[in-house]
């Protein structure tokens, strides 16, 4: 296989993420070649004369800094969409936790809503029994007599 130096040339170190995806792109691209070249030619492989054509082209100095545009486009996207996936759900936590405390109650204001929750319901029941037994009274004598008996002398 022709010897060229695009590795090299797009990656400067260990730590030069960039140059490795531009390298990846670099490689791809060849891949890609190698593929439409064996389309158009019944499958047969390229010879390294013909690699070595396409290493020409893609080993110059504006080829090797438009892979790394490139990268640095498709680095950056990625970090975008990282930093918007992790915003999101950060808001998400935060606007569950503040739902949290806002509906949370402490121990004695709980207490203190069932309370009077029941005072009142207590009270509906009874002023209900109360209305049924006066309507089922309503016709009896006896029991209007003994109710005015009962009034003339409170308000003596």
């Amino acid at each position: 296989m022709a010897r060229h130096q695009t590795f090299t040339k797009l990656v400067t170190d260990d730590k030069d993420f960039v140059g490795m995806v531009a390298y990846t792109i670099y490689k791809n691209e060849k891949l890609d070649w190698i593929e439409q070249f064996k389309a158009q030619n019944s499958g047969v492989e390229p010879t390294e004369e013909q690699l070595k054509q396409f290493n020409l082209t893609t080993d110059s100095d504006l080829r090797i800094q438009q892979y790394r545009q490139m990268a640095e486009l498709r680095v950056n996207d990625f970090i975008s969409a990282t930093i918007i996936d992790e915003l999101t759900q950060y808001q998400s936590r935060i606007r569950d936790d503040a739902i949290v405390k806002a509906t949370k109650k402490g121990f004695w204001q709980g207490i203190g809503e069932n309370v009077l929750a029941g005072i009142i319901g207590a009270g509906i029941v009874t002023l209900f029994q109360l209305g049924i037994w006066l309507y089922q009274n309503k016709d009896n004598a006896e029991f209007k007599k003994q109710a005015t008996q009962q009034i003339e002398q409170a308000v003596k």
